[in-house]
């Protein structure tokens, strides 16, 4: 059946995409915060390198 769409296939589809767009928020909200801090210990943006790993 590949090649097929279900309703089902859709909901799937639309969670996944709702999860990434949560995950992309987080990521942006988090690297704003992290340059708020940068910021205040006078660390130059380049230099700090942060890896975050999602589930």
């Amino acid at each position: 059946m590949q090649g097929h769409h279900t309703r089902e296939d859709a909901k799937t589809t639309e969670a996944t995409e709702q999860r990434l767009l949560q995950v992309f928020k987080r990521d942006k909200e988090l690297s704003a915060a992290l340059g708020v801090f940068e910021r205040k210990l006078g660390i130059p943006e380049q230099e700090t390198v942060i890896r975050i790993c999602y589930d």
